[in-house]
């Protein structure tokens, strides 16, 4: 059984220890089924010549990068209920940017925990409250809150992100003008939309973001810049007073028959002891992958069903999820 330390501590957080945990092991080079670098390509480096354990090296779209070994051990959840997985296949990290105590892998491969938990049927679902003083929980497989609205979720066998096939974005119900196929997936992976988790902020490709700028112009002319604490720079801002009653636009995200509507706290940011505030949507690269933050979506019920192919958006019920 895995047992947590607190020698190491990092915002409140232990690391985990595994020198504590007599079941933990580093995945070999030898045990090519689970250190197998064709299939696991990009993450999965495999070893060094100083080494006998299996390397994985993951950079995500937000620029954070960590380095570490594939591991192995006996890890209990209690998801409603106690399930054990006696082969718990996870990425133990001595090496990243984020400086995070650790991360869910719920991405759509096997060794993602969805799969590790439920291999026939990976559902998840999350659903993160605004009020920071709650406890959010991710359920998985049965206990997921599958429910909402049903947007199509496409698969690409070179990547492991759920994309979602969005068709445009709007200012207050006016569509910004970009071709669709800017949010259309690409063969490979290195081009379309996503919902990340992992990433506070939104991101569009520059030729998505430049067609948002143009079109804020068109409705409250030039926009200031500001920057927070010389790190967070929003390009689009905007007194107040610019606004119809003070009410900043609303930012649409559109889907076939279906429009996500991000409420205004989740899309502006209010400068403190000021009347400006920031659209939290940030300049991507072209030929990148668009995505849609985890601040947008406060107080959204986000489910997976990654074998009917379906991603689920719900604002009507209360977060987080008991």
């Amino acid at each position: 059984m895995v047992q947590m330390q607190s020698a190491k501590r990092l915002a409140g957080y232990d690391y985990f220890n595994q020198t504590q945990s007599a079941s933990y092991r580093i995945i070999s080079c030898t045990d090519q089924q689970k250190c197998d670098i064709e299939k696991g390509y990009p993450y999965i480096k495999g070893c060094d010549d100083d080494t006998e354990g299996c390397k994985f090296d993951i950079t995500y779209e937000d620029g954070d990068w960590t380095t570490g070994y594939l591991s192995m051990d006996y890890t209990t959840f209690r998801i409603g209920y106690v399930k054990t997985l006696v082969q718990f296949r996870f990425g133990c990290s001595y090496l990243d940017t984020a400086k995070l105590p650790g991360i869910i892998g719920g991405d759509n491969n096997e060794d993602s925990l969805p799969r590790q938990l439920y291999a026939d049927d990976p559902k998840f679902s999350y659903c993160i409250s605004s009020d920071l003083s709650q406890i959010n929980v991710v359920l998985f497989g049965p206990e997921a809150r599958i429910q909402g609205q049903p947007v199509k979720m496409l698969r690409n066998i070179n990547s492991d992100f759920y994309f979602i096939e969005l068709l445009g974005v709007t200012v207050n119900n006016e569509e910004i003008d970009v071709a669709a196929s800017v949010f259309q997936m690409s063969e490979y992976g290195t081009r379309g939309f996503i919902v990340d988790s992992g990433t506070p902020s939104t991101w569009l490709t520059s030729e998505a973001y430049d067609a948002m700028m143009k079109k804020m112009v068109q409705l409250f002319g030039p926009p200031v810049q500001y920057t927070i604490n010389g790190t967070e720079h929003f390009e689009i801002c905007y007194d107040s007073g610019k606004f119809v009653d003070g009410r900043p636009p609303v930012i649409g995200f559109e889907f076939e028959n279906y429009l996500l509507e991000i409420k205004e706290s989740n899309m502006w940011y209010k400068i403190p002891s000021s009347t400006l505030q920031c659209l939290i949507i940030l300049n991507g690269q072209n030929d990148t992958v668009s995505m849609l933050g985890s601040n947008q979506l406060l107080d959204v019920n986000v489910g997976h069903d990654p074998n009917k192919g379906l991603f689920y958006f719900d604002d009507k019920i209360k977060c987080p999820n008991p």
